[in-house]
Formats: C-alpha cells, sequence, structure tokens
C-alpha cells in the first residue's frame, strides 16, 4: 500500500511538473555533502608529419561536494574535492594507470550561481607545484569549471528549450583556452529516476575551441570545433542534478612555433557521465 502511494504521489508531481512551467535551479542545502561519479573516456587520434598515433585515456572518480551555504541570490558556496581519481593511459609508448592521490581531498570553494555556473573558484588546499598534474598538464579548475549542465533562467515546461551560447575560458597544460558552446536544450518528458521525479533533457549542438600559449619555449596555438549530444536528469523539486551522459567529437589543430615548426591535426572523440551517488 505504502508503495502504492508513493508512485501516486510521483505520478501527480510528474503530471503537474509536465503542465506548468518550472523554474530549473539547483539547491544546495548547507551542511550536506553531495557524492558524484564522474568517468571521462577520450579517444584520441593525433597525425603529425606522416605518423598517426592513437591514445586512449579514461579518467574515472568519485567527487564530493560540500555545501557551505546559501545567499539570498540563490547562490551556493560549495567545498568541492575528489574522494577517489584515477587516469588509465594507453597508447604506443606506455599502458598505465596512474592514482592522483595528491589531488584526493584538495579542496576548491566553489561559488555556484543558482543555474549551475561557477561564479567564483578558490583553491583552499594547494597542490605540489612539479606534482603528477602538472606534469600531465591537468588543472583541477579546468577539471571541475563545467561539471554542472548549466540550467535556464526562465521557467520550463515539456517541449521547452533554452539555447547556451556563452563562451567560457579555462587554463590547461599551458594554454589559455576559449570554448564557444552552441548548444539547445530540450525537456523531452518527466521520468523517475532513483525516487525522484525528473525531468529528462536532451542536448545537442557545437562546440568552438580556441587557445594559445607556450610550452619549453615554443608558442602553441590550437584551434578545434565539433559536435556534443546527450541528455541529463535534472530533479527540479529537490534542485538536484541525477545523471549526465555527453557525447562530443571535435577536429582539432596545433600549430607550434619555436626552434622547430610544426602543425598537428587530431581527433578527439570524448564520452563522459555524471551520476549522483546517493
Amino acid at each position: 500500500m505504502k508503495k502504492s502511494i508513493v508512485l501516486f504521489t510521483l505520478l501527480l508531481v510528474a503530471l503537474a511538473m509536465a503542465q506548468e512551467p518550472t523554474v530549473l535551479a539547483y539547491k544546495f542545502n548547507p551542511g550536506t555533502t553531495y557524492t558524484y561519479g564522474l568517468t571521462d573516456s577520450t579517444n584520441m587520434v593525433q597525425e603529425m608529419g606522416g605518423r598517426e598515433m592513437i591514445t586512449n585515456a579514461t579518467v574515472s572518480g568519485k567527487l564530493a561536494i560540500a555545501s557551505q551555504s546559501v545567499n539570498e541570490k540563490g547562490e551556493s558556496t560549495c567545498w568541492v574535492s575528489f574522494s577517489e581519481l584515477s587516469t588509465k593511459i594507453k597508447n604506443a609508448m606506455m599502458d598505465t594507470t596512474i592514482v592522483l592521490d595528491e589531488l584526493l581531498g584538495k579542496r576548491n570553494e566553489i561559488v555556484y550561481a543558482a543555474n549551475g555556473k561557477p561564479l567564483q573558484i578558490t583553491v583552499l588546499d594547494s597542490l605540489p607545484k612539479m606534482g603528477q598534474m602538472m606534469r600531465m598538464g591537468m588543472s583541477p579548475d579546468a577539471m571541475l569549471k563545467r561539471i554542472f549542465a548549466r540550467m535556464p533562467e526562465q521557467a520550463v515546461a515539456i517541449g521547452g528549450t533554452w539555447k547556451e551560447t556563452e563562451t567560457d575560458s579555462m587554463k590547461q597544460g599551458g594554454l589559455d583556452i576559449v570554448i564557444t558552446p552552441d548548444v539547445t536544450y530540450t525537456v523531452k518528458s518527466v521520468e523517475e529516476v532513483a525516487g525522484h521525479s525528473c525531468f529528462k533533457i536532451e542536448f545537442a549542438g557545437t562546440n568552438a575551441m580556441t587557445g594559445k600559449g607556450s610550452q619549453m619555449g615554443a608558442e602553441i596555438f590550437l584551434e578545434g570545433e565539433g559536435n556534443i549530444q546527450g541528455w541529463l536528469y535534472f530533479a527540479p523539486g529537490e534542485g538536484l542534478l541525477l545523471s549526465i551522459d555527453a557525447s562530443t567529437d571535435q577536429e582539432q589543430t596545433i600549430a607550434i612555433s619555436g626552434a622547430a615548426n610544426m602543425t598537428i591535426a587530431q581527433t578527439v572523440a570524448k564520452k563522459t557521465k555524471l551520476n549522483y551517488i546517493p
């Protein structure tokens, strides 16, 4: 009987959500820690001097988001850290798994807007200057900056759409990178996920990327463009992201000038999954 009542209640909530425009806002409760599992798999094919190199890399981890406070604008201050993180790299030169233990438990304070956009990132626990992350050209800021999907400012219902076109910038591998998205989000249905009434939201569009910087005395320029598609589940009542499943592919060109001038063409295919762990 109790299960039937719960299912009936969820059905009523789903019907109401489908008919009435709903504001999609993140609601981080102070004192609560939210845990997510993250998997990011990348296949990269590089062509240089007539030779081809294929690299497969998979990053796996668990992310802890500890809510500290919420202001009157709905902006949430959170301490974000990895409790697990490793990367597996396989190419012609190596086949290895690296546990990024130097990053575990290291906190970044992130202020999120109600729509999920990070407004400010502050490093609370510093990393070694020549540690694993730096040697691999990886930046914690870059890894954390776009974890959450950004919700619209306006209320939406079934069939509602919005676009993400705001540029974003980050530092990675010694490069200053600018990402320009043109992605359309569409609310497709209301579904139950792990006991939550969720909007299933599909997205598709393009991402353009430019970057420049220097490494070991060489100037590097990056250009790329490609497609992104996938879906996510968001529970409006709880203001909780349940999952994201995204696929991207991009054609990139890297131009290197200095002691040795060269151009590298590369194709990058990426699959990213983020899942809430109750």
